[in-house]
């Protein structure tokens, strides 16, 4: 709209942005500097200049972590398009993750350390926004699919991560060590993020994309593929990798099941749960306790979710899924990665 204002010649008219639309110029405006930091980064990287990796990846780090401070005060807020702001944000999380990742290869002990940063930065963040979505009351079940997408995200990039340890250059600057602290953090996240999407898939009023989780299925399939067929990593990072693909086997099942419930395509008389999560421990030991409320727990937003040991069962078109409850070992400020750096880059 136009309003008067008045100046030194006069009355002159003054365009009024309305809020919603400033905080989304901002955030593709930081989301725009976020990418243009990365691909400085990659450039970088290529003409061997490691200030220059450094500075790139700082850069596309801080303009993502502003641009999810302002999305999540839409979220907050209840704003117009707020889940298209969130979506580019995640998009931008995602594309950090996956080129820090690839500058793994061959890198030397200061770009690893950047890479750690860059990586935790994305693990943090997205702890940020499932505790945002945990916190919204009655508008948490709108953001079933913009979790599922999130945790699709998360396992492309142990795909990525499975990839790289049999095609990169790993053997320098504890390379190896911090991308197995990704994934083995990273598998935890996934977890705790699909926890969230069967609770709110257990509330009536909740309509979850059926497509998206099938894709949801086969990509977790793929990042347990990926992560199952690595050898040749230290004993240490073996067992975690190992770890890792247990937890995706079993989350490959509990994602097809909400999967079917939502498709309508299970016969619940047929679901038996029994053995479900057999041999996992639920140990993480060394993974940091969550430093927000609820953080990798299931919510209690529909009434039908009940903890049961360390699993969480949830009811979803009369099927009742279970899922392992990490919430005392997924923590997204990044403790547990200090230990994965070379000595000379010190503790996070």
């Amino acid at each position: 709209m136009k309003v008067r204002a008045l100046c030194a010649t006069g009355l002159v008219a003054v365009s009024v942005v309305p809020a919603t639309a400033a905080a989304n110029s901002s955030i593709r405006s930081r989301l725009h500097r976020a990418d243009v930091a990365l691909n400085h980064a990659q450039d970088a990287a290529d003409a061997g200049n490691d200030a220059g990796v450094v500075s790139g990846l700082k850069g596309a780090t801080r303009q993502t972590n502003l641009a999810l401070k302002a999305a999540l005060r839409m979220v907050k807020g209840d704003r117009n398009n707020a889940d298209q702001a969130l979506s580019d944000v995640t998009d931008q999380q995602d594309a950090n993750a996956l080129a820090a990742i690839d500058l793994l290869d061959g890198a030397s002990s200061t770009v690893v350390g950047a890479i750690n940063t860059t990586l935790i930065a994305a693990d943090t963040g997205r702890g940020q926004i499932l505790t945002t979505i945990q916190g919204l009351g009655d508008n948490e079940p709108d953001w079933g699919d913009a979790l599922t997408q999130i945790t699709d995200d998360v396992v492309g990039e142990l795909s990525a991560a499975g990839d790289n340890y049999g095609s990169s250059d790993l053997s320098t600057g504890g390379a190896e060590d911090v991308l197995t602290a990704y994934v083995s953090h990273e598998t935890d996240a996934a977890n705790a993020i699909f926890a969230e999407v069967a609770n709110i898939g257990s509330n009536a009023d909740a309509v979850l994309d059926g497509d998206a989780l099938d894709n949801l299925e086969s990509d977790v399939a793929d990042a347990h593929d990926s992560l199952d067929s690595v050898t040749g990593t230290s004993a240490g990072n073996t067992t975690s990798i190992s770890d890792a693909v247990t937890k995706l086997a079993a989350l490959d099942t509990a994602v097809g099941q909400l999967a079917d419930a939502v498709n309508g395509a299970s016969d619940s008389s047929s679901y038996d749960s029994s053995g479900y999560w057999d041999g996992y421990s639920g140990d993480n030991s060394g993974y940091g306790p969550p430093s927000y409320p609820g953080y990798g727990n299931v919510g209690d937003n529909s009434g039908n979710a009940t903890v049961n040991g360390d699993n969480n069962t949830v009811n979803v078109g009369g099927i009742q899924i279970i899922i392992n409850n990490y919430g005392g070992g997924y923590s997204h400020h990044g403790h547990g990665y200090g230990h994965y750096l070379p000595d000379s880059q010190g503790d996070n």
